[in-house]
């Protein structure tokens, strides 16, 4: 019923404009111009958070050898 009502027609066009929005501001800011060149800023990110992920689980096994 929430779907159906205008209130919420109007909330998710606000948010998904601002969702859109907010891709083109990253797009913009990483000077992104193909798709290639987003999924390879993609690829990277997903890499420094797998390497930021394996440290903090290192970190972690490190403290409880320490506990």
């Amino acid at each position: 019923k929430a779907q159906q009502s205008a209130g919420y027609a109007r909330w998710a066009k606000l948010h998904n404009l601002k969702q859109a929005a907010n891709s083109l501001n990253f797009i913009t800011e990483h000077q992104i111009d193909s798709y290639e060149g987003l999924e390879s800023r993609l690829a990277e990110i997903s890499a420094a958070n797998d390497a930021a992920a394996s440290a903090l689980k290192d970190a972690e096994r490190r403290l409880g050898d320490m506990a």
